[in-house]
């Protein structure tokens, strides 16, 4: 992805004053730099302020890596971090040294902290600071200072990527620009519309934002504000007419978290693709954003694929994410999909506090019965399936605090965010966050594929299969690319990779038309406990696991505390606007009292929750 956040801070900077010559740009994730590289880098340019960008609760170890390494070559340099990460300020200020924080947008309070540097240099004048919003510090006695997030740039004014700043970054290395850019005809969203194929397209696809922020307060989702702003089309329509003309772009990737919030404004950005042939995806969209007109006039105006933050196919799930849809609308938005011949991916997660076998089974028929409408078997789809991983600002993170999972001292605080620093969301780095035994979480990932297989085959028996004209070539595609990985699959299976039964699930057995039609009770018990197994000789210690599975390290899900307190949703006994985690928190939070999983259960059953 462009690096839009240091466009637009230098954008900023510019229009604020500052001359390029007094300030520099250095990707070291573009370089993957070495220790030796930035710490020569630093050492060459000596800079009176280091800005670190980290985007989310994932990087902390990177994070305590370049500040200690800017520390060590600049001992007198101010070390400010601004993106998501910022929201650890306490942990990132005590234990790594950065000296400021920056939460919510940085353009402003960048900008400010620069001219209160050319006033006090690296002294400390907390009054001075203090009236800058938007950073966080710790004062003369060590306690956090903070004053509210930083003032939002008008929307107007935030750019789109700049590829000659961004060639800055490179020092020299050009050729990596590149990676900028994919071949649109090698993309699997794009290779399923014929579209794609024609004559004279132009091959490059490109990434970019058309606007900013997100309607929803997902309890998920880690945010520093909700503010949705759409951005000038006159620019984009030059960003568009730049990335056809300068860098042969022909396909375009929507970077959105919220696309199509704003209908008239999305439809003008729609018709700007098309005015310059461009075929395009967007891969945030919200589910009520987009009834059948919209995804009639997207189709015509080149959409290949719209990605939808589905989540789960339970409604009492939804509700505790705080979604504000139903699984009919799910449903819905993917059925105008599919009558549009459009491509619509499905990503799931599991593990959320209330989340159980019932309702994971719930998520998988409604997989399987959203495949069935496109007419294909789950085992050519495909789906994206994450676990809940609490990040720091989130209701989550904090529910996570409150049940005793994740400490709320600075040292157990840095344990976690070390834990999960380089990290994806998946069952290996699962915090337990709902008291379901580690037999159930371990096996829920294939509980789902079990039961989206069950019930696409329950409709072919019923309805037949599906055979829809608008999705023949799409088909052919699908078709093919599963005949043609199938050897890639197997081998996949018999890997180094430990993990030798996962594997011949993964790939496999969950989408044996065979084994959906053995009873439950007779397939979901053997599964476990192989699973189970698999799972605990990656506990032994590590002489022995080295023989028996090389090169396995240990889960997470097994160093991670484990939740005591289980929430067994039941919409009978709760009133629909209580199921939301920013609820269950914000109620906990207001009695700090309950510290013991006795008082907390008495306190949740008293709001209706039967642990």
């Amino acid at each position: 992805m462009p690096k839009i956040a240091i466009v637009c801070l230098i954008k900023w900077m510019d229009k604020s004053g500052y001359i390029r010559e007094n300030y520099d740009y250095y990707d070291i994730d573009m370089l993957s730099s070495t220790d030796e590289e930035i710490l020569n880098y630093v050492l060459k340019t000596k800079p009176d302020v280091v800005g670190i960008s980290a985007v989310v609760s994932t990087t902390y170890d990177q994070v305590k890596r370049i500040s200690r390494l800017v520390r060590q070559a600049c001992p007198d340099s101010w070390i400010v971090l601004g993106g998501n990460m910022a929201a650890s300020a306490n942990v990132i200020l005590n234990k790594t040294a950065v000296d400021i924080c920056v939460q919510g947008d940085g353009e402003i309070p960048l900008v400010e902290f620069l001219e209160y540097v050319k006033k006090n240099g690296k002294n400390w004048n907390y009054d001075q600071l203090y009236r800058i919003r938007g950073l966080s510090y710790l004062d003369s006695n060590r306690d956090l200072r903070f004053n509210g997030f930083g003032e939002m740039v008008p929307a107007d004014a935030i750019p789109f990527p700049d590829y000659e700043i961004l060639a800055l970054g490179l020092k020299g290395h050009l050729e990596a620009l590149k990676n900028y850019f994919r071949i649109g005809s090698e993309n699997f969203w794009f290779i399923q519309d014929s579209r794609t194929f024609e004559a004279g397209r132009r091959p490059n696809l490109a990434q970019f934002w058309v606007s900013k922020g997100c309607v929803a307060k997902c309890t998920f989702c880690q945010r520093t504000n909700n503010k949705y702003r759409i951005f000038n089309l006159d620019a984009m329509e030059e960003h568009v007419k730049l990335l056809r003309d300068k860098h042969d772009v022909g396909f375009i990737s929507v970077l959105d978290e919220n696309f199509g919030s704003n209908r008239k404004y999305t439809h003008d950005v729609v018709k700007t693709f098309n005015k310059y042939n461009m075929l395009w995806i967007a891969g945030g969209v919200r589910c009520k954003s987009v009834n059948g007109e919209d995804a009639k006039f997207y189709k015509e105006n080149g959409c290949c694929g719209l990605k939808f933050g589905v989540e789960s196919g339970s409604q009492k799930i939804l509700d505790m994410m705080e979604k504000r849809f139903t699984v009919q609308d799910v449903f819905n938005a993917r059925k105008y999909c599919v009558e549009q011949g459009i491509y619509s991916p499905i990503a799931i997660m599991l593990g959320m506090p209330g989340d159980n076998e019932k309702t994971v089974l719930e998520t998988g028929e409604f997989l399987g019965n959203m495949v069935y409408m496109e007419g294909l078997h789950p085992k050519k789809l495909g789906f994206d399936i994450m676990y809940a991983l609490p990040l720091v600002g989130t209701p989550l993170y904090e529910y996570g605090q409150q049940i005793g999972v994740i400490g709320k001292g600075i040292d157990e605080e840095e344990g976690y965010l070390e834990s999960v620093s380089d990290s994806g969301a998946s069952k290996l780095n699962y915090v337990n966050l709902n008291g379901s035994s580690i037999k159930d979480i371990v096996f829920w990932e294939f509980l789902v594929l079990f039961e989206a297989t069950r019930a696409y085959l329950k409709n072919v028996r019923h309805y037949g299969k599906q055979n829809l004209v608008n999705q023949e070539f799409r088909h052919r595609i699908v078709n093919e690319l599963w005949q043609k990985n199938r050897w890639s699959r197997i081998r996949k299976v018999f890997s180094k990779n430990p993990m030798f039964f996962s594997k011949l699930l993964r790939y496999i057995l969950v989408y044996s038309d065979f084994l959906a039609s053995l009873p439950r009770s007779l397939v979901y018990p053997v599964v476990k406990n192989l699973l189970l197994f698999e799972f605990i000789l990656m506990k032994l210690p590590y002489t022995v696991r080295a023989k028996l599975v090389p090169g396995a390290g240990i889960p997470s899900i097994f160093k991670a505390k484990q939740s005591l307190l289980k929430l067994n949703i039941d919409e009978t006994e709760i009133k629909p606007k209580n199921m939301s985690l920013r609820h269950i928190v914000s109620q906990s939070r207001s009695h700090q009292i309950l510290n013991s999983i006795t008082e907390k259960n008495d306190f949740l059953i008293k709001q209706g929750y039967n642990p």
